[in-house]
């Protein structure tokens, strides 16, 4: 992995300076002895000497170590100048922290813009579905829905289904919040918009409840076992399930899918953003969050305008 070769390679460095460092003032005390300048160090100092010199290099090259696994996981970065400050330093990002930041927007694109939209898209798909027969009507057109005056047998019923409504009401001027819509011929239109609207809504918020119960305990297994990207490729993988079951498999419950979204959810916020201090230099780390935060926003105003675009064409 990156980062263990990483720090394989400087912990090699700082060792090999230290014990240059140690051979080099060892010699200097020889010579100096033999000279008369000093006195030569007796049996148990040399010993003395010798331990300390080997904790030394124990302690500094775990040091060392720890320093380039604090912060380091592209092998690049260890090149990279010291930060200067300020904005100038996201020229030095590498690669790294740019694959992150797509990542990053392609992901939350695939979530956060297809719920502000599901809800609608379940309404009409699965709990208030129009009729799919242009002659659905009612017995008697011009007269309320009632026991004596029924659907004909053009209609689908049930409660999943829209009412056909009397020839003058148009569909398009109920409202169901304005409490004179929620009577006469137009109640079972709005009980069953209502009853619609409360299932979707329940449903959407089943990812947001497993995120919330997930996150803290998925993050400190990463933490533990570490492989992070692979959990943010296995996070986009169930992505791309949970879409095609909603495109391509409307018999399936729609709550199976959005499980399987809260669980990527929950999966790749506790990996990806933990793994930005690992691709850029310690002193940045601030600017990167913000950095990849700006681009996620960004990537989050576009979407919603080309799902508006796709939806206005498909009509």
């Amino acid at each position: 992995y990156p980062l263990d070769l990483a720090a394989e390679q400087r912990v090699k460095k700082e060792n090999a300076k230290l014990a240059g460092s140690g051979t080099m003032n060892a010699s200097l005390l020889d010579n100096e002895a033999e000279a008369g300048f000093v006195n030569g160090p007796g049996p148990s100092d040399s010993a003395a000497a010798v331990t300390t010199t080997e904790l030394g290099r124990e302690s500094e090259g775990e040091a060392a170590r720890t320093r380039s696994v604090s912060y380091v996981a592209d092998p690049d970065a260890l090149d990279t100048p010291a930060s200067e400050g300020g904005c100038a330093d996201v020229a030095k990002f590498g690669k790294s922290f740019w694959l992150l930041a797509f990542c990053c927007v392609v992901v939350y694109g695939d979530v956060i813009p297809f719920n502000n939209v599901a809800s609608s898209l379940l309404m009409e798909r699965n709990y208030f579905k129009p009729q799919y027969h242009d002659s659905c009507a009612l017995e008697n057109p011009k007269q309320c829905q009632s026991n004596a005056n029924k659907p004909n047998s053009h209609c689908e019923t049930g409660d999943i289904w829209i009412p056909p409504l009397p020839y003058n009401i148009s569909e398009d001027d109920i409202v169901c919040t304005d409490d004179k819509w929620k009577k006469g011929c137009t109640k079972d239109y709005c009980d069953g918009e209502v009853a619609a609207e409360s299932s979707a809504a329940f449903i959407m918020s089943i990812p947001y409840f497993m995120s919330a119960c997930l996150s803290p305990i998925l993050g400190g297994t990463v933490d533990k076992v570490g492989g992070r990207a692979i959990v943010c490729m296995l996070s986009a993988s169930i992505l791309v399930l949970v879409h095609f079951i909603l495109g391509y498999m409307t018999e399936i419950n729609p709550a199976i899918p959005m499980v399987g979204q809260g669980l990527a959810y929950s999966m790749f916020a506790s990996a990806l953003w933990p793994s930005v201090p690992y691709t850029v230099n310690k002193d940045s780390v601030g600017l990167a969050y913000g950095v990849i935060t700006a681009v996620q926003n960004a990537g989050l105003a576009g979407l919603p305008l080309v799902v508006s675009a796709v939806y206005s064409d498909s009509d």
